[in-house]
């Protein structure tokens, strides 16, 4: 009698790899998600930072300080900072007087999820953030103005 021996089996079966593939499949959502996280966090950190370095220079800068107050009806005056600060983003920065003491620098065409990860930062230095003038929301489109105000 011969004896027939069993070959081992060698491999994996398709429902083996399929479910490999299926775990693969749900890392790589949960990383691109916390991707795109750390890129928003990012961007608006070197947007408070860009807003920083604008206050300082508001604080130093003798003709901005005699701006006159803005007046919303006129829609002005205000002092565009593009070529006095070299900003880490590639926002247009403008700063206006609101009173006496109090400026507000204004950052233009500001992503959505920027824009919604800036107006929830609380800082010790800012006395308050808004998204789109007094509507304080932010669009869906990458149009949003935010106005960062803080007091001299």
């Amino acid at each position: 009698m011969k004896t027939i021996q069993k070959k081992s089996q060698i491999g994996r079966s398709v429902t083996e790899m399929l479910g490999v593939l299926a775990i693969i499949g749900v890392l790589s959502v949960a990383a691109v998600s916390g991707y795109r996280t750390a890129i928003t966090r990012h961007k608006t950190n070197d947007l408070i930072e860009d807003v920083k370095l604008a206050g300082f220079l508001v604080t130093a800068d003798e003709m901005i300080k005699n701006l006159p107050e803005f007046d919303a009806q006129e829609n002005g005056p205000a002092l565009n900072l593009q070529g006095k600060f070299t900003p880490k983003t590639s926002y247009d920065f403008w700063v206006f007087k609101e009173s006496p003491e109090t400026y507000a620098i204004v950052a233009l065409d500001v992503e959505e999820n920027v824009c919604r990860e800036a107006v929830t930062r609380k800082t010790d230095w800012l006395e308050e953030i808004r998204a789109n003038g007094t509507e304080n929301k932010c669009h869906d489109a990458n149009d949003n103005d935010m106005s960062f105000f803080f007091n001299t």
